[in-house]
């Protein structure tokens, strides 16, 4: 059994739970910002003419919207999924330390190989990206003397996964926060 594998899982399987982590956040976020913009169009519109014939049906359609979103939301759990991830990464690392504590003849890699498998089985595998963030994350915290130690390093391939990946996270993100604004700009309200 490769003991390298067993610490590389292990840590790819924490930066898949800070991913689910994030996404639950932000869901719960987006949801609570969708609402209260619903709610404040809503109050606005009743103070004040929209001004557009189809401002009123936009906003239902928001409010639906965000109906099936929430849902959905409940649905992915990505909190429970977290759980797993951390679930998984714990016993992972346990075994990463038991396999270390133990000279090479010592280790019966099949019983280690069936409790690898079985640890594994406890959640979803994690993504590429994970796997992506677990390499350079590590990297960029070795010291350099120690980085050439390292049996993962980021490539360019890597690196500029990690780049449009993120890039693209940020525009998403700021544009599912911005919505809102907009159809409350577009449907004549400001």
């Amino acid at each position: 059994m490769d003991v390298d594998k067993i610490w590389v899982t292990a840590k790819s399987r924490i930066q898949a739970e800070k991913r689910f982590l994030a996404l639950a956040t932000h869901s719960q976020c987006l949801l609570i910002w969708y609402s209260l913009c619903s709610i404040a169009v809503s109050v606005y519109f009743l103070k004040f003419d929209s001004g557009s014939e189809y401002s009123d049906i936009i906003w239902v359609e928001v409010s639906i919207l965000i109906f099936f979103v929430s849902l959905v939301i409940q649905y992915s759990d990505y909190n429970e999924k977290a759980s797993l991830m951390k679930e998984c990464h714990i016993k992972l690392s346990a075994l990463y330390n038991t396999v270390n504590s133990k000279d090479e003849e010592e280790r019966d890699t099949t019983t280690l190989a069936r409790e690898y498998e079985q640890i594994l089985a406890i959640c979803d595998n994690h993504k590429q990206i994970d796997y992506f963030y677990f390499v350079c994350e590590t990297y960029l915290t070795t010291p350099h003397s120690k980085r050439k130690d390292l049996s993962c390093r980021p490539t360019t391939y890597i690196v500029t996964n990690l780049i449009f990946s993120k890039l693209f996270k940020t525009i998403a993100l700021g544009l599912l926060y911005l919505v809102p604004i907009f159809l409350f700009y577009f449907t004549g309200a400001l």
